[in-house]
């Protein structure tokens, strides 16, 4: 699993897209206004409005061999079982996510 991130750059995050939000939709005039009144970096919030830094959870999602939804998905049938009585061994878990990945898992398919 991934690391959890920290309660500040959580509160970071949440702020930056704050700002780009605020900027896109005319609460601030402009990215230099949001990040002064959201105490942030103009380059930073500038950058992430243009699209040109993304966040560090979009710019490593493709390096990731789990998607998103694969990994809900993954972690939804873990407490399934988990919850029946039955915690599934690293080797099982390694196997079945191989198994999603490769989608080759019918159960696990979205429907």
């Amino acid at each position: 699993m991934v690391r959890k991130t920290s309660l500040k750059a959580q509160e970071r995050e949440n702020l930056l897209a704050e700002a780009v939000i605020g900027v896109k939709s005319g609460v601030y005039k402009s990215s230099y206004a949001a990040a002064k009144a959201l105490h942030l970096r103009p380059d930073t919030v500038l950058d992430r409005v243009i699209g040109r830094r993304p966040s560090q959870r979009e710019a490593r999602q493709k390096q990731q061999l789990l998607s998103k939804n694969q990994e809900r998905t993954l972690l939804k049938w873990i407490k399934e079982l988990t919850a029946s009585g039955y915690a599934p061994s690293h080797r099982i878990l390694r196997e079945v996510a191989d198994e999603v990945r490769s989608n080759k898992c019918r159960v696990f398919q979205t429907q």
